[in-house]
């Protein structure tokens, strides 16, 4: 049974997490929402000049750190041994619990995440225009660079940089349910700051032993599949962007979608663990 799929099984426990749940889940998402709305209205009233940069930087720290809660309030059911045994007792496969999880659980939030980001930018880009747009002439004059350049947000590759960077901390979390009893959130975010910096230490590693001397360490050279950055011997100052051949959306998923793949297996089999 450990590795069946029934879907009237399955629905059963998507209902039972929403009415055991759905209150919290909803309540950490409108926590979300509410703290994106306030910093993203607060740059708009004092620099409308500086929103556009600011939302994408609230866009990345919402994929990354967002889902923090919404993932624990999930996987909460190895809290403590007598939660444990009871999930565990529940008529559910493993299939269907790591469905849920994974798949079912963390599309609803990175879904909800982006459209309800969209909503609250498309308000406050409409309010910036109308509020420009009925102020004194001079005013206008001050503002019609903002005013030509300030549109509704779109998702653009870069993006997608710390929305696996969010899938993967949401399954790390997970993980980290069946393998810590307290302290999960904070146990499993250094458990996975430490992976990311052994492995881009041997990123780093490797590059050096191609290029030696030349290869000048900046935050950018570090990171696997980005630019690096050479200044040859013989030049005083000049460096050099060495760029790869894919584009950025291509090396992003190079990169991540092993590394969800990997930690999404790991999560499936410490569940078939716990189940036996």
């Amino acid at each position: 049974m450990n590795d069946l799929f029934n879907f009237r099984r399955f629905v059963i426990a998507l209902k039972r997490l929403f009415f055991e749940k759905g209150i919290k889940l909803l309540a950490s998402l409108c926590l979300v929402f509410s703290i994106i709305a306030m910093l993203l209205q607060y740059i708009a009233m004092i620099n409308p000049r500086e929103y556009s940069n600011t939302r994408e930087i609230v866009l990345a720290f919402s994929l990354v750190l967002g889902p923090i809660l919404y993932v624990w309030i999930i996987s909460d059911e190895h809290a403590s041994e007598s939660k444990s045994i009871a999930y565990l007792l529940t008529p559910f496969s493993v299939l269907e619990r790591w469905l849920l999880h994974v798949v079912v659980g963390l599309s609803a939030y990175f879904s909800l995440m982006i459209s309800g980001y969209k909503i609250i930018d498309i308000w406050i880009v409409s309010g910036i225009h109308d509020r420009i747009s009925s102020s004194q002439t001079h005013l206008q004059k001050a503002y019609v660079e903002v005013l030509q350049e300030l549109t509704a947000f779109s998702f653009e590759p870069i993006f997608y940089i710390p929305l696996f960077l969010g899938i993967i901390i949401s399954l790390t979390i997970y993980i980290g349910t069946v393998y810590f009893k307290k302290n999960v959130v904070f146990y499993s975010l250094i458990t996975l700051t430490v992976v990311f910096l052994i492995f881009f230490g041997i990123h780093f590693f490797v590059a050096e032993l191609i290029f030696g001397e030349e290869l000048v360490f900046e935050p950018r050279s570090v990171f696997p599949f980005g630019s690096l950055v050479i200044k040859p011997q013989n030049t005083l100052y000049r460096t050099y962007n060495l760029e790869p051949i894919w584009t950025l959306k291509k090396r992003v998923f190079i990169v991540f979608v092993p590394i969800v793949a990997m930690i999404s297996g790991i999560y499936y089999r410490r569940l078939k663990e716990k189940q036996l």
